[in-house]
């Protein structure tokens, strides 16, 4: 009777297992693991639909959209740049020089220094004197020098970071 028992119990349950798909059923975790195992293309679908369901306006949507930025970052940089700048756009008051920070670390990992110009570029406008940005910009002035690209130098001179 109690193996009975144990076995029902098992089974009401695994109902609730599956629905959740074995593990966490949040694509923002899904999107997260596909990141690290190398699979931002797939991170990328993911968060692009996830996105797409919420409100612009929400903490959600920009923890989504923020994600999707990392995840855009190695494959079509521009693209993660100005996801940033529109989001940015969206929610002015709720994204963060820490924000600009972190996808700018992102592109500049991933090395699209041009891109990752132009998020601290943007950064810089906003928040000119805040310590982040400041550190942002000394952080890729050292990068584009020790790599000698010449690209990225001449537009730094044209903007007058250099």
């Amino acid at each position: 009777m109690r193996t009975s028992i144990t076995l029902l119990s098992f089974a009401l349950f695994l109902p609730l297992v599956a629905c959740n798909g074995g593990g966490s059923g949040d694509p923002l975790s899904a999107a997260e693991a596909a990141l690290q195992a190398g699979d931002s293309a797939k991170a990328v679908g993911l968060l692009q639909k996830h996105a797409a369901g919420l409100d612009k306006a929400s903490d959600a949507y920009r923890e989504a959209t923020l994600l999707l930025c990392n995840a855009l970052a190695e494959a079509a940089p521009k693209d993660a740049a100005q996801t940033l700048l529109a989001l940015a756009e969206a929610q002015p008051d709720k994204v963060t020089a820490r924000d600009f920070r972190d996808v700018q670390s992102y592109l500049q990992t991933h090395g699209h220094l041009l891109e990752a110009i132009d998020v601290m570029d943007a950064g810089l406008k906003r928040w000119s004197e805040d310590a982040t940005m400041l550190e942002v910009k000394d952080r890729l002035l050292a990068a584009v020098k020790n790599a000698g690209d010449a690209a990225a130098t001449a537009k730094l001179k044209g903007l007058g970071y250099m």
